[in-house]
């Protein structure tokens, strides 16, 4: 019971929603027929992500501004790296230019 009261209750419901309107549209839309749902869906893995990233950070302690930093940077990244990955547009070149890009942004929010 005591394992139930510390789970934050905020980051738990936006992960576990998003997660079953990410199952709902994958399950009922094709994103080939309208670009729309392709949208809705990165913004939903975002949200998925970043309510994961807090879930995992609010377990030990309330999450420092640092540190939600760090957890929207890497959400925001890992989206963009499977959007360029789903258009078939990332070359070893990219990912090397992404992965120094992630490594500066998360240097440079330690920093701070």
């Amino acid at each position: 019971m005591k394992l139930l009261r510390s789970i934050p209750k905020l980051p738990a419901v936006f992960a576990a929603g998003s997660f079953l309107l990410l199952l709902l549209l994958m399950a009922l839309t094709s994103p080939v027929k309208a670009i729309g749902w392709t949208i809705i869906f990165f913004i939903l893995v975002v949200v998925f992500l970043v309510s994961l990233g807090f879930l995992a950070v609010g377990y030990k302690k309330a999450p420092s501004r640092q540190a939600s930093q760090q957890i929207v940077s890497l959400s925001f990244l890992v989206v963009l790296l499977i959007m360029f990955r789903s258009a078939q547009s990332l070359s070893w070149a990219d990912f090397g230019v992404l992965v120094l890009t992630t490594f500066a942004l998360l240097f440079y929010l330690r920093r701070r």
